[in-house]
């Protein structure tokens, strides 16, 4: 059984593109902030984009709490949210 796909990566290790982009969409976030000039860094950011586009927010939200166990309120939470947008 090979471990390897076809770009030679292991499974299951990021390659150094996709590990660079994440790193580089957290540091513009972190830039960015609530208020465009950094106000609360990356978490001001998401705070801004769960006001104001709320339905790309639950997007995300949902994205991150996909792989892990999500608390049950949570998952109310977004269910609730999901059938008001």
């Amino acid at each position: 059984m090979d471990i390897y796909r076809k770009n030679k990566t292991p499974r299951g290790k990021r390659d150094g593109a996709t590990s660079t982009l994440g790193e580089t969409i957290v540091m513009a976030a972190v830039s960015i902030g609530r208020d465009g000039k950094g106000a609360g860094g990356a978490v001001g950011y998401f705070e801004a984009l769960a006001v104001q586009q709320p339905k790309l927010f639950v997007g995300l939200l949902g994205r991150v709490l996909a792989g892990e166990e999500a608390e049950p309120d949570v998952t109310s939470l977004l269910r609730r949210m999901k059938r008001i947008m």
